[in-house]
């Protein structure tokens, strides 16, 4: 009996000991936290982070809350003309002594006439970062180039000054401009053309040959330093869409062709060689400039 109260008694203390000695159950890792996935791209974002901003457009040089807007402006009466009707128009400022013209898609740039005695005088320069490169022989580039311009009494005179040698070596170029026609005169290197001090007093001096050789007076250039196959007479004509100017520079075959814009005539000015279309100009090696030897 008291053997049996024993064994019951040895069985209940194994049976204890192994209940406080039960290998507690391992506890769960914790959470591993989650890493963004780098193999993956987003192309759009990457797309947008990458693009260059666009350039901001050009601030206007002048207030142009002061100016008047017109359709155009006319070089041969000097006054601006019609009402803003289609793009591009002009902004047009007056004043006594002095004339400012600016064109609505280029405000960066303001063209000023300033009087002198009964006409208006302008001068234009442009690329003259390209001074002293070769010259220019694709159909998409310009020379570096100046242009002193004579405005009023129905008539528009030019000096065009090719600068790619520099000012000491200048090409020049004068234009007599009418409604429907072009007078080119090339001077001769030692023309006082060169003294920019007496261009103006020269332009006018040509103007006046031009005047008589128009009347009738063959030799009204000889006492002038130009080249002897010079002047050359070329024809303006209209179309709805184009202007053109026929015979460049003395070819039957060859024109210069320029589409119109709502700036009409003024809209291809100055020059004859700086705005004309030149996959539609035809019968002249256009691939280099006409003035190139």
């Amino acid at each position: 009996m008291r053997r049996n109260i024993y064994l019951t008694i040895l069985i209940c203390c194994t049976l204890l000991c192994s209940c406080n000695h039960k290998v507690p159950r391992q506890a769960s890792p914790p959470d591993t936290p989650r890493v963004a996935d780098t193999t993956h791209i987003d192309a759009e974002a990457l797309v947008q982070s990458d693009t260059v901003a666009p350039d901001p457009e050009p601030e206007p040089i002048v207030d142009l809350k002061t100016f008047k807007k017109y359709q155009t402006f006319n070089e041969f009466k000097m006054r601006p003309e019609g009402q803003p009707v289609d793009t591009p128009f002009v902004y047009v400022k007056i004043k006594k002594n002095l004339i400012q013209v600016v064109v609505s898609n280029d405000t960066s740039r303001v063209i000023e006439y300033h009087r002198v005695k009964n006409r208006w005088y302008s001068y234009a320069e442009f690329d003259l970062h390209r001074m002293g490169e070769p010259r220019a022989k694709t159909t998409e580039e310009n020379l570096p180039r100046t242009y002193h311009r004579i405005c009023g009494n129905d008539t528009i005179l030019e000096l065009f000054q090719d600068l790619s040698l520099g000012y000491e070596k200048r090409w020049s170029e004068f234009y007599l401009k009418t409604r429907n026609k072009c007078c080119i005169i090339k001077p001769d290197d030692d023309d006082p053309f060169l003294n920019e001090e007496r261009v103006y007093e020269t332009m006018l001096k040509y103007a006046r040959a031009y005047n008589a050789y128009r009347k009738g007076k063959k030799h009204a250039f000889k006492k002038l330093s130009i080249l002897p196959a010079y002047p050359r007479i070329i024809k303006l004509r209209e179309t709805p869409d184009e202007f053109i100017y026929d015979n460049i520079p003395a070819n039957d075959n060859s024109f210069l062709l320029y589409k119109k814009s709502a700036l009409g005539f003024f809209g291809i000015q100055p020059g004859i060689y700086d705005k004309y279309n030149r996959n539609l100009s035809e019968g002249h090696n256009f691939k280099y400039h006409p003035w190139d030897p």
